[in-house]
């Protein structure tokens, strides 16, 4: 079965923040698995329980917290518009 990985992020509403702040990937993964059934039954896609942390767990430096930072070597450009900005990856 072909496997399609979407990574994204999600600005949080200019009402709220303002405009540079963005959902936690924490939060958006949470969101994204209490929906998996209505997302499926919207795209007629299975949605797969996911982590999207791509490095090795280790203990970090005093205590900090670790962020997992992903680098796109063939990226291609952006298409945009108002509420969605969208980039493929070879």
């Amino acid at each position: 079965m072909p496997v399609l990985n979407v990574s994204f992020s999600a600005r949080i509403s200019e009402s709220l923040r303002d405009t540079e702040s963005y959902y936690s990937s924490q939060f958006l993964q949470e969101r994204v698995y209490i929906s998996r059934t209505l997302l499926t039954e919207l795209t007629g896609l299975e949605v797969l329980p996911f982590d999207d942390n791509l490095c090795v767990r280790e203990p970090c430096l005093n205590f900090e917290e670790c962020l997992s930072v992903l680098k796109f070597g063939n990226a291609s450009d952006f298409i945009g518009t108002e509420a969605i900005l969208f980039r493929s990856i070879s």
